[in-house]
């Protein structure tokens, strides 16, 4: 498996005591290993130990004293109570490519041809981005071990698509259009309802039984309704299919289209214009 960073180390604790020599004026000391946090040392001055909380910080590879030790020869040590810290930072631009790459083992990192790791580098608080190859339906670039035939790849600019066994499955185009091949024999585009409704036109006030971006119904006269959306269409060049009652004589007839609603009238066989129990309404667009 790649790493970003340092490799792995296994470590093992080994005692270590480094001394110093006093001046009364020397407030800083050079450490012979690294320490995260003043908990990892201590610090003892003259055979007295020191205060970790208000007597010395540690940086790094520095142990700094609020006073300067009084002058002695190696009157100062400090010894280390835990392991080396082992600090993981990649410098800019040293995570490359190769180093990313990997086919073997879970959780590895795997990118297509020609990947690039955009400034700044993953993880950085600010925008960040992967660049990819394009890809094609039998090889797309965004995949999974062990079933390179099925995921993600770019056909063109401003075009996502979507790829399983090898066939174009899905796909999505600069226009928002959702394309898929389900029974058309290829990928086509698919045109949605953009509202629908069913219900019950004799009842005061009317009942809708279930509907999809349908707000209300308003009950203009016998055998006449306007079917409100809740969100507008985008014009009023859609198609609207509607059916009414339970036995054959009804008809129902969209006459009035709007991008805020649909009017409708009924009529039933030589009756006239007729309430019924069973509306059906759908709009494509």
């Amino acid at each position: 498996m790649s790493y970003i960073g340092n490799t792995n180390t296994t470590q093992g604790f080994t005692p270590a005591i480094d001394y110093f020599s006093g001046n009364a004026s020397t407030t800083a000391f050079t450490l012979s290993r690294p320490v995260a946090s003043v908990a990892q040392v201590q610090a003892v001055v003259n055979n007295v130990a020191q205060n970790p909380s208000d007597a010395f910080t540690v940086s790094g590879n520095t142990i700094t004293f609020t006073s300067a030790p009084s002058s002695g020869t190696n009157n100062i040590y400090v010894y280390y109570t835990s392991p080396i810290t082992q600090v993981i930072a990649p410098g800019q631009g040293t995570v490359t490519t190769t180093s990313l790459a990997s086919s073997t083992g879970t959780g590895a990192v795997v990118l297509a041809t020609s990947p690039t790791l955009v400034t700044p580098v993953l993880g950085a608080a600010s925008a960040t981005s992967i660049t990819v190859a394009a890809g094609a339906v039998g090889t797309p670039s965004i995949t999974t071990v062990g079933d390179t035939n099925t995921g993600i790849f770019f056909p063109a600019a401003d075009t996502i698509a979507f790829s399983e066994g090898g066939a174009e499955a899905m796909r999505i185009d600069s226009s928002a259009n959702l394309q898929f091949n389900s029974g058309y024999g290829s990928v086509a585009t698919a045109y949605g309802c953009r509202a629908w409704v069913n219900f019950n036109g004799t009842t005061s006030p009317i009942t809708i039984r279930a509907s999809g971006n349908v707000t209300s119904i308003t009950d203009n006269s016998v055998g006449n309704y306007t079917v409100n959306f809740t969100t507008a269409m985008p014009d009023a060049n859609y198609a609207a299919t509607c059916a009414a009652g339970n036995i054959g004589g009804y008809n129902m007839t969209a006459y009035t289209l709007t991008t805020a609603s649909v009017r409708l009238s009924v009529t039933y066989e030589s009756a006239g214009y007729f309430d019924t129990d069973i509306a059906q309404v759908a709009i494509f667009r």
